[in-house]
């Protein structure tokens, strides 16, 4: 059987390195044959060439795609504004840079025809809910749709309509929970029994601690932190998605309610430029927290992190189901997270952490410090979540379901 993998980018995100580890299991079927195809390059790329991997954007295009994702992403931040405050003061230019990406797109109208005319594939797999301008040229072909994202985040990187228009083409269409099925019915009008909740699995462990001294011991003399405090911590690009002032917001709360011990805050990743960045980092002096909040920059291996840390804070605006969680319970580590705002919540239920109502940050702050308090609680729940990740979110159970899936829709059984 001949698989097409399609994604978007090939980014050391979560959606592009669930999709390089799930291929990497589904190739050992002798009888399942892979190729990709991605929107965009990036450096995960490399990963991907054992199947012939292809990208759609030629360099030229690249080119031009640079340019205008800094254009998009200053409107974008316009209409997040907007969300907050009211709408958009600038139709025309966001409908002018719509256009443009429209015109981009449609060069790689040639490349997937020239695709399409090579020996088809069996099945296509969409890595993500963003393909919709793309499938229609292998209309025809069944198509199995991954969906990852919540709506609030596809309203803002998708062409209006493409959403619908590949959900409405594929023939099968699995969430990573069911937050994020709950969204396709009420934003799209997906009957909910066409879902399949699939959710992720957690990333292998590639590194064993290092030698010497501790992960956190390391990182508090680096930082220049007191030893002895305890350590929330928060993994992910400092985007506004991922709401990092609320991640410093909740420091300057748990300080106010003055902890017997003390409490630091660290934020592993990066932002997508030098202005975001001084943005963020100017973030801790606003709120007074400059004591206890450092961001600590990108890291191509986070386990480390993960050791260092006593408790994940998750403060995402919109998050389908972040990876972070599946990480940090494979190191034992419990998470605080907020109740509506995405997937989190289904993992931690009762007993593998805390979920607050939604963005309530002083709620949080309360969990937090209570946390602080409870070595046994926190230790109970970080053991609950170590046993849930190895027993529910395995590479070998999820692949084997996404597997089973796509051959369905491609009509066939199950190869050996």
């Amino acid at each position: 059987m001949r698989v097409l993998a399609l994604g978007h980018e090939a980014t050391r995100t979560g959606a592009p390195l669930l999709l390089l580890h799930l291929l990497r299991e589904w190739q050992r079927n002798d009888d399942v044959h892979i190729s990709v195809v991605f929107r965009r390059p990036g450096p995960l790329l490399e990963d991907f060439r054992t199947w012939g991997v292809r990208t759609l954007s030629p360099a030229a295009v690249e080119a031009a795609w640079r340019p205008l994702s800094r254009v998009k992403h200053s409107l974008q931040v316009r209409q997040r504004s907007a969300f907050e405050e009211g709408p958009s003061d600038n139709p025309a230019r966001i409908s002018r840079v719509r256009l443009r990406q429209r015109s981009l797109w449609d060069r790689n109208a040639l490349r997937l025809r020239r695709l399409r005319s090579r020996p088809s594939p069996d099945v296509v797999f969409a890595n993500t809910a963003t393909l919709g301008d793309l499938l229609p040229y292998f209309q025809g072909t069944p198509i199995v749709s991954y969906v990852h994202e919540r709506a609030l985040l596809l309203d803002e990187i998708a062409l209006p309509g493409k959403v619908a228009t590949q959900l409405n083409l594929s023939n099968q269409v699995a969430a990573v929970a069911e937050v994020v099925r709950d969204d396709l019915a009420t934003h799209y009008g997906v009957d909910a029994s066409r879902v399949a909740v699939v959710r992720p699995f957690a990333l292998p462990n590639a590194q064993a601690p290092a030698a010497g001294l501790s992960a956190k011991a390391s990182i508090m003399e680096r930082h220049r932190l007191p030893p002895d405090a305890f350590v929330v911590g928060a993994v992910g690009a400092l985007s506004w998605v991922k709401d990092p002032e609320s991640f410093v917001r909740l420091a300057a709360h748990v300080q106010a309610l003055q902890p017997r011990r003390p409490v630091v805050f660290l934020w592993l990743g990066a932002a997508a430029n030098a202005q975001q960045m001084a943005r963020y980092a100017a973030l801790p002096t606003a709120f007074g927290v400059t004591s206890s909040v450092r961001f600590v920059g990108p890291s191509p291996d986070p386990n480390w992190f993960y050791e260092a840390i006593d408790l994940l804070a998750v403060t995402s605006r919109t998050d389908s189901f972040p990876l972070v969680v599946l990480e940090a319970a494979q190191a034992g580590k419990p998470c605080v997270c907020f109740e509506a705002s995405g997937g989190a919540v289904e993992f931690v239920r009762s007993d593998a952490g805390v979920a607050v109502a939604d963005h309530d940050i002083e709620a949080m702050a309360a969990a937090v410090v209570a946390l602080t308090q409870d070595n046994e609680r926190r230790t109970a729940l970080g053991e609950t979540a170590r046993k849930r990740v190895a027993a529910e979110h395995s590479l070998e159970t999820v692949a084997a379901t996404l597997l089973s899936i796509t051959l369905e829709a491609a009509g066939w059984t199950n190869p050996r």
